[in-house]
């Protein structure tokens, strides 16, 4: 073999890998921030970032959906989890969890609470909120008078606002739909 071809071939492959490990997006995706229960959000910064992910051996969603941040948040803390959804608004309409030590027909009901409501969420109620067509979801980290703090995952590429939330909302801010009680 010449040694052209072998400095052809060789220039080849170096710039085939450096595509390939561009295109599979093997990067290291953008931390937000973290609940006090050490539950990370990340940023959905690359289309190549829709690939499912897994937490202790269970989908979680997709990469780094908010309704990803969420499941992966209930089996860190509860040890629950929901069946698949499309997106958060269908979110809202799941009747019940799961404990992901049982099998799937050992279920806990959902109480849905409407944001018009004037009941308050609580601290680790999942909130969900109007958001283009897909809507918005997220855990309620606190509560102070009528302010409600809510980590979430994927809503901006910013850190998050405080230690553990991502954004701030009033009780009376027309963008919360409803809750689940938890």
């Amino acid at each position: 073999m010449s040694l052209f071809l072998l400095v052809f071939l060789c220039v080849f492959l170096c710039v085939f890998l450096a595509v390939a490990l561009a295109v599979t997006g093997d990067h290291e995706p953008k931390k937000c921030g973290k609940t006090t229960e050490g539950v990370i959000s990340y940023y959905n910064s690359s289309e190549n970032d829709e690939l499912p992910n897994f937490y202790r051996g269970r989908y979680t969603g997709l990469k780094w959906e908010c309704v990803e941040f969420v499941r992966r948040y209930l089996i860190a803390t509860r040890n629950l989890t929901f069946p698949s959804v499309q997106n958060a608004l269908s979110m809202m309409n799941i009747p019940f969890l799961t404990p992901v030590s049982y099998r799937n027909d050992h279920k806990i009901p959902v109480v849905f609470r409407s944001g018009k409501t004037q009941l308050n969420p609580k601290k680790g109620d999942v909130i969900f909120f109007h958001d283009r067509f897909t809507g918005h979801v997220g855990i309620v980290t606190k509560i102070s008078g009528d302010t409600i703090y809510v980590a979430s995952q994927n809503g901006t590429p910013q850190e998050w606002e405080g230690d553990d939330y991502w954004q701030t909302f009033k009780r009376t801010d027309n963008k919360i739909i409803g809750w689940w009680e938890l």
